[in-house]
């Protein structure tokens, strides 16, 4: 997955109006001030004679599809996660929950079900369970039977349990 500059997303947002009337009147807006410039933009052409019906016509930048009239809040919201999380949150939403899902969730939800299911970042589940060994002391607990297990193993079977990895990043499925 290529990394996307989620802080740069920006729609082109045009006039149904001027559309309808066959004049292509629009302009694009970064996601980020688009609560802010869209009412404004709605306003001038209303004045113009064009109504204040908008619709976002294309997009650059911004997670999966829009549709012709987003909730401009909540896409502000949702871009500003992505840039915080990282590929980590684009991967759930795209791999693990499916953009089809997650784009009818609101940003909020979204980031409440990444915290629930998200297990870190991890090479192999070989790597995840050796950690959690590690970081559960199990060493310690069990001693010289550490040396017997099969990480690799035990993280083949965890995945027919809902544990996951996705482009380095390991997912449980099974909670929230």
């Amino acid at each position: 997955m290529i990394a996307t500059d989620y802080s740069s997303a920006r729609l082109w947002i045009e006039s149904y109006g001027a559309y309808n009337s066959g004049k292509l009147i629009g302009q694009w807006v970064d996601v980020e001030d688009a609560p802010e410039v869209v009412p404004t933009l709605t306003r001038k052409w209303s004045e113009e004679g064009h109504g204040d019906e908008w619709g976002a016509f294309d997009s650059e930048n911004c997670p999966a599809d829009t549709g012709e009239n987003p909730d401009l809040e909540e896409l502000r919201d949702l871009c500003r996660l992505l840039e915080e999380h990282g590929t980590a949150l684009d991967v759930f939403r795209s791999d693990v929950l499916g953009t089809h899902y997650a784009d009818r969730m609101s940003a909020a939800d979204l980031l409440a079900s990444f915290q629930d299911h998200y297990l870190g970042e991890f090479d192999s589940l070989a790597d995840y369970w050796a950690e959690c060994f590690i970081h559960h002391d199990l060493e310690k607990k069990i001693g010289d039977l550490a040396h017997y297990i099969d990480y690799e193993s035990y993280g083949r079977d965890a995945e027919t349990e809902g544990i996951c990895i996705y482009q380095g990043h390991v997912f449980d499925t099974n909670t929230g």
